[in-house]
C-alpha cells in the first residue's frame, strides 16, 4: 500500500512539473525591432538649356533660356511621399554684336496671379520656351504644373517682351491655330515624305484624357488617346529637337494637342 502511494505522488509530482513548464512557454512573447523607414528624397527635374537664333526688328538676336531646379526656392509636395525642389528659368536674349538686350530670371511666383493657391502647393515651374518673334514681341510658352513626369497637370500661359524689354504675363487661353495652313496635295506628300530610316520615332509614356466639345449637350464626353511623335532626322533642327531631349517640350506638346482636340 505504501508503495502504491508512493507511486500516486511521484505521478502527481510529474503531472505538475509538466503543467508548469507548458504554462511558462505559453508566457513567451515574440516581437520584431521596429524598422524605421527614411523621409523621402526631395527629386529634382532635369536641367535643361536651349540657344536659338531668332530674326527680330530687322537683326538677328539670340535667344537663351536655361532651367535648373533651385534648392532654395520652397518644396513641392505633389503628395505625402513624393516631393521636388522648385526650378528656376532664366532667359536671356542677346544683340548679334553679343550685348545683352533682356536677361531675368523667373520663379513660379511670378505667374501666381493665374494659379490657385491649392495648385502653387502642389507645382513647379515647369519651364519658358521660346515660340516665336512677332511684331514688336517675342512670345514665350510658359507652364506651371506637378513635376511628376506621370501628371498632366498644367496652367498653360503666355509670357511676352517688347522691344522695350518690358514683360507682360497672361494665362493661354486658346491656342493659336491661324498658322495652319491648306493640306498640302498629293504631289507635295510625295515630293516631302520622309523615309523610315530617317524617322525617329517619340511616345510620350501616359495616355492623355481629353475633354471634348459639348456642342450645347450637358453631358460632357471625353477622349483617351496616347500621343506618339515622328522626328525627322535630316531636319536642321534635329540636334535641338529629338528624343533625348524632346521630354522637356511634353508640357507644350500635350497642350498643342489638347486645344485641337477639345475643340472637336
Amino acid at each position: 500500500m505504501k508503495k502504491i502511494f508512493c507511486y500516486f505522488m511521484i505521478g502527481l509530482a510529474v503531472v505538475n512539473i509538466s503543467s508548469c513548464h507548458e504554462k511558462k512557454e505559453k508566457n513567451i512573447i515574440i516581437t520584431h525591432k521596429p524598422v524605421v523607414k527614411a523621409p523621402a528624397r526631395t527629386q529634382k527635374m532635369s536641367n535643361y538649356a536651349q540657344s536659338r537664333k531668332v530674326q527680330w526688328l530687322g537683326q538677328e538676336y539670340t535667344v537663351q533660356y536655361e532651367r535648373q531646379a533651385d534648392t532654395k526656392l520652397g518644396i513641392v509636395r505633389v503628395d505625402d511621399h513624393t516631393k521636388y525642389y522648385d526650378n528656376r528659368v532664366t532667359v536671356r536674349v542677346l544683340r548679334s554684336d553679343g550685348t545683352e538686350f533682356f536677361h531675368r530670371s523667373f520663379v513660379k511666383s511670378d505667374f501666381s496671379p493665374y494659379i490657385d493657391d491649392d495648385m502653387a502647393k502642389r507645382s513647379a515651374l515647369l519651364g519658358v520656351i521660346f515660340v516665336e518673334a512677332k511684331g514688336d514681341v517675342l512670345r514665350f510658352a510658359a507652364s506651371v504644373g506637378s513635376p511628376d513626369a506621370n501628371s498632366d497637370e498644367y496652367v498653360p500661359l503666355i509670357v511676352q517682351v517688347s522691344r522695350m524689354g518690358n514683360v507682360s504675363i497672361n494665362k493661354d487661353t486658346q491656342m493659336d491655330t491661324n498658322n495652319m495652313t491648306e493640306a498640302p496635295s498629293d504631289d507635295e506628300d510625295e515630293a516631302n515624305a520622309i523615309s523610315l530610316a530617317d524617322t525617329e520615332i517619340y511616345t510620350i509614356a501616359n495616355d492623355m484624357t481629353i475633354p471634348l466639345n459639348t456642342n450645347g449637350d450637358s453631358k460632357q464626353v471625353y477622349m483617351v488617346c496616347k500621343i506618339s511623335l515622328s522626328i525627322n532626322m535630316k531636319d536642321e533642327d534635329y540636334k535641338t529637337y529629338n528624343s533625348e531631349t524632346i521630354g522637356t517640350y511634353e508640357p507644350y506638346i500635350k497642350q498643342a494637342v489638347e486645344g485641337v482636340i477639345s475643340s472637336y
